[in-house]
C-alpha cells in the first residue's frame, strides 16, 4: 500500500505504483522477487515512521535523538537499486530532504532561542551551516553531550560503532539501553561552553575515561 492507504499488489508506493512490473523483471533473472520487494517495503514503512511521520508533527526530540539513522537508511536504500533504480532515487531523495528539514528545523529552533533570550531586542544572528556527523559521533553528543574542542573519547565511540553494528536501524531508545550497560547515566555539566559528561565506565567502578580520539583523528572524519 501507498502513504494514502491504497493497496497496490502488496507493493508499498509513494506515488502509487504498481509493483507487477517490477515482479516480472526481476523474476527474469532468477533469485526472489517477493523477498526483494519486502525489503524495499520495509525501508520505506521505516522511512515514514522514523522521519517523514516526526517530521510532520515536530517531534523535533526524537528526530534529532534518530537523525544518526540517515546513514542507515541511505546505505540500505541503495542496495536496493537493483529492483528499481528510479524508485529507490524517490525515497534517496526524500531521506535527503527528510535531512535537510531536520537541520533548518533545528537552526530555526535555535535562532528563536537566541532572539528571545535578548530581552525583546532584534539583533543580529549569524546563521552557521549545520552538519550532521557519522552516526557513533551523532549518539556520542546525545548521550554524552558535545565535549569541548570536539575532544571525543575514541573507547566511547568505538563501543557505540559495535552497538550499531550490532543494532542496524534501531531507534535511539534501544542504543541508549545499551550504553546504560556499559557506562553509568551522564550528569552532565557546562564547561567552557559546553554542556558534556566524560564517559564514565560501568565495569572499572568510578574509573572516567580521558576524553581523546588519538592522533590518526581530524574533524573530518566525524563528518557523515
Amino acid at each position: 500500500m501507498n502513504l494514502s492507504g491504497v493497496n497496490y499488489n502488496g507493493g508499498l508506493s509513494l506515488i502509487g505504483r504498481s509493483f507487477t512490473t517490477v515482479y516480472q523483471k526481476n523474476n527474469e533473472g532468477g533469485g526472489e522477487p517477493s523477498q526483494n520487494l519486502k525489503q524495499l517495503n520495509d525501508l520505506k514503512t521505516y522511512l515514514n515512521e522514523t522521519f517523514v511521520e516526526p517530521l510532520l508533527i515536530r517531534d523535533m526530540d526524537f528526530i534529532q535523538n534518530n537523525k544518526y539513522n540517515f546513514t542507515y537508511l541511505n546505505n540500505e536504500l541503495n542496495k536496493c537499486k537493483h529492483i528499481d533504480a528510479k524508485e529507490v532515487e524517490l525515497y534517496l531523495n526524500i531521506v535527503r530532504f527528510a535531512q535537510e528539514a531536520v537541520i533548518i528545523m533545528a537552526k530555526n529552533e535555535e535562532l528563536e532561542a537566541l532572539l528571545y533570550s535578548n530581552d525583546g531586542f532584534m539583533g543580529i544572528v549569524t546563521h552557521i551551516p549545520s552538519i550532521i556527523l557519522k552516526p557513533e559521533f551523532e549518539i556520542y553528543k546525545t548521550f554524552f553531550g558535545m565535549p569541548p574542542a570536539g575532544k571525543f573519547d575514541i573507547n566511547a565511540i568505538v563501543k557505540i560503532k559495535e552497538i550499531l553494528n550490532n543494532n542496524l536501524g534501531s531507534n535511539y531508545e534501544t542504543i541508549e539501553d545499551e550504553l546504560l550497560i556499559l557506562y553509568h547515566d551522564p550528569v552532565k555539566e557546562k564547561s567552557g561552553g559546553f554542556n558534556w559528561a566524560a564517559p564514565l565506565n560501568r565495569v572499572k567502578s568510578g574509573e572516567q575515561n580521558v576524553a581523546y580520539l588519538g592522533d590518526n583523528y581530524h574533524m573530518g572524519d566525524v563528518r557523515g
